[in-house]
């Protein structure tokens, strides 16, 4: 008798099961991270994003991104202090959506919108490196990936200006030794 009713189907919501003990919710968290691979040196090509109206005169530095082997067009914005994915990009890569994570951003020409929630620890793949980023979720964004400062910084990687062109340098993390660089042909905005 005592087992047909341990045996009993019960419905209860997930919150509810996870509100009530530590140890089940570290072991789905810890099940549902993502880990960051070690980053493997590898050659890939960028190229520049022409000119969209609201980001001035002069070409943007996009890049070829993967994730779980999607491609996705990024755009490395050093003035921008956020990460930001399209929110119909986020979809369509099945990103887990913290929808508690809103806020406002103010763009450089004055103008104000909502990011309607955040995603973290996302791994984005520049050939074989694997970088992390949280990305911010815009609802009417003119890219599919913006990846600003803390991109940039997160994952030590800078922007080389040089005779033959603009180069993007990965760094590894411990050593901080260069891994590799992709090169990027400026090319002049349409506007």
């Amino acid at each position: 008798m005592v087992q047909g009713i341990l045996n009993t189907p019960i419905t209860l919501p997930l919150c509810e099961i996870l509100g009530t003990s530590k140890e089940i919710s570290q072991t789905l968290q810890d099940t549902i991270k993502l880990k960051n691979k070690p980053p493997i040196a590898s050659i890939n090509h960028a190229s520049t994003f022409p000119g969209l109206g609201i980001y001035g005169k002069n070409g943007l530095i996009t890049l070829r991104m993967t994730y779980q082997g999607v491609p996705i067009t990024a755009i490395i914005d050093t003035g921008s202090q956020l990460n930001v994915i399209r929110e119909e990009i986020a979809y369509l890569l099945q990103l887990p959506i913290d929808r508690t994570g809103k806020i406002t951003m103010n763009d450089a020409n004055g103008g104000v919108g909502k990011l309607e929630g955040l995603v973290k620890d996302v791994e984005l793949q520049c050939g074989a490196y694997t970088s992390l980023a949280d990305l911010y979720i815009g609802q009417t964004v003119p890219f599919d990936l913006l990846l600003g400062r803390p991109w940039q910084r997160g994952n030590l990687v800078s922007i080389d200006e040089r005779g033959d062109g603009t180069f993007l340098i990965f760094k590894e993390p411990q050593a901080r030794r260069i891994l590799f660089d992709v090169s990027v042909a400026l090319e002049p905005s349409s506007l």
